[in-house]
């Protein structure tokens, strides 16, 4: 059942109505943003302050090897890249439209398969080629330059490509009305807007950028706790507090992640490398 909290948890935000627990930010630069000249992407990932997580290497007799990060219990990885140089970070979403009882290919397999995959339209099809029973967004990328935003719903789905050098996301649907999609009523939307819109500007503000430049950005405090770097809220019932629980920055050509086992404010990144 773990590998599909994400359904009941989404559709029970999106259908029941009860009190969000949002969170991740997300972000690619296509080599123009970048020092190295590299497509380079990830996210700060936030979720439940206690949840266990860890850092897996899957090697394929078949498919491409993957690094990725996931939660303990969750099948496979969830963000990562692999040896085709293909990455994919995730965000969380919902809509009035969410049904877990349609048993379709979870979110969480989804995102394995997508590590799987050796081409960037293989990920398309892993994402929006069969229905799906909930909302998700998944930013996938590959090495030499491509990036995309897939806002994915049981039924729908939009693309959005880079209108720069750069591409970030968060939670909301970047424009509901014209995907004819309906969110559920949220009190809090206003906070995943801001965290996009600053990830957006931060990265258009300080390009190019290199790996050190980025940690910099997933440190970041602006609107502190609700900030792209993300802190338990006072304001908040405990059983909604959310953190971040690591910070990720993937080299999509040097097959290169760095992670940190919590906030990236008080954490050391680790360097992870697919080519040792």
């Amino acid at each position: 059942m773990l590998n599909f909290r994400y359904e009941l948890l989404y559709h029970a935000i999106g259908k029941l109505q009860i009190d969000a627990v949002d969170g991740c930010t997300s972000y690619a630069l296509l080599p123009e943003a970048a020092v190295n000249s590299h497509t380079i992407m990830g996210q700060n990932w936030d979720w439940i302050p206690d949840v266990e997580c860890a850092a897996v290497t899957t090697v394929s007799p078949e498919g491409p090897h993957h690094l990725a990060f996931t939660e303990a219990g969750i099948f496979g990885g969830k963000i990562g890249l692999n040896s085709e140089g293909l990455g994919i970070t995730v965000n969380g979403m919902y809509t009035t439209g969410d049904d877990w009882t349609r048993f379709e290919k979870p979110f969480h397999l989804r995102c394995f398969e997508v590590l799987g995959s050796k081409t960037m339209e293989d990920a398309l099809d892993v994402l929006i080629g069969t229905p799906r029973s909930c909302t998700a967004n998944f930013m996938i990328g590959q090495a030499q330059n491509s990036i995309m935003d897939v806002e994915s719903a049981p039924d729908k789905y939009v693309q959005i490509s880079p209108q720069g050098e750069v591409l970030s996301h968060a939670n909301h649907f970047t424009d509901p009305d014209s995907a004819e999609i309906t969110e559920p009523p949220n009190p809090r939307r206003y906070l995943s807007k801001f965290r996009c819109e600053r990830m957006e500007a931060l990265l258009n503000e300080l390009k190019p950028l290199d790996v050190e430049g980025i940690q910099e950005i997933l440190k970041d405090h602006e609107n502190y706790p609700q900030s792209i770097c993300r802190h338990p809220d006072p304001d908040l019932p405990q059983e909604q507090h959310t953190i971040t629980k690591t910070g990720v920055i993937m080299d999509l050509d040097e097959r290169k992640l760095w992670l940190t086992n919590g906030n990236p404010c008080k954490n050391e990144f680790t360097e992870f490398s697919l080519l040792n």
